[in-house]
C-alpha cells in the first residue's frame, strides 16, 4: 500500500468533504438561510443579489469537481490495495 496509498486516500477524503461543504455553502447562500447574503455584502462589499446565479454556479462548479476529483483518488487508493 505504501505512503502514496495512504497520502492519495487521506487528499481524497479531505478533497470530497470539501466539495460537499461548498455545494452546502452555495445552497446556504442562495437560499439566504441564516441572513448569510446581508452579511457577505457587508464583509465584502458587494451586491450578492444581483450577482447571485453567477456566484452559485462557480462554488456548485467548484464542489462538483472537488467532489469527483476526491472520489477519483478514493478509488485509486482502493484499486493499488
Amino acid at each position: 500500500m505504501g505512503a502514496r496509498g495512504i497520502l492519495a486516500a487521506i487528499v481524497g477524503i479531505v478533497q470530497s468533504t470539501i466539495g460537499a461543504l461548498a455545494i452546502a455553502f452555495a445552497y446556504i447562500v442562495n437560499y439566504d438561510l441564516f441572513n448569510i447574503q446581508i452579511t457577505v455584502q457587508n464583509m465584502l462589499g458587494i451586491s450578492v443579489e444581483e450577482h447571485m446565479p453567477l456566484y452559485f454556479l462557480l462554488i456548485l462548479t467548484f464542489g462538483f469537481f472537488s467532489i469527483i476529483s476526491g472520489f477519483l483518488l478514493i478509488h485509486e487508493w482502493m484499486e493499488s490495495r
